[in-house]
């Protein structure tokens, strides 16, 4: 009879172990399918957030571009000053040789009077 009790239990344990397997298995392909979504779900993100960043940079690019444009725009018109300011200084530098010319004149004329 203690062996008819023993077989029972056996036939028991192997059910609920074979119970625990299958359990056990469900969880191992329920961490796999996610595993695998959450590794979808990170490279879509990815490939969202490189996609608007590539924007933004092509934003930033085409901001640089414009200001680049400006500095050459400013660096064109301090060339235009400068060249302006140069003549301007060489025709002071003339009248104040052609001024200094009739102060000397003058001061002759008058030592000869």
């Amino acid at each position: 009879m203690h062996t008819g009790n023993v077989s029972f239990m056996d036939t028991q344990t192997t059910t609920l172990l074979i119970g625990f397997a299958g359990f056990v298995v469900a969880q191992f392909t329920y961490l796999a399918t996610m595993k695998r979504d959450l590794r979808t779900e990170i490279a879509d993100r990815f490939a969202t957030e490189r996609t608007h960043n590539d924007s933004k940079f092509d934003v930033i690019d085409s901001k640089f571009d414009a200001i680049d444009a400006r500095f050459d725009s400013v660096d064109q018109r301090i060339a235009e000053l400068r060249a302006d300011m140069k003549q301007g200084f060489a025709s002071v530098e003339i009248r104040l040789g052609t001024l200094e010319q009739r102060t000397y004149d003058l001061g002759r004329q008058r030592d000869v009077s």
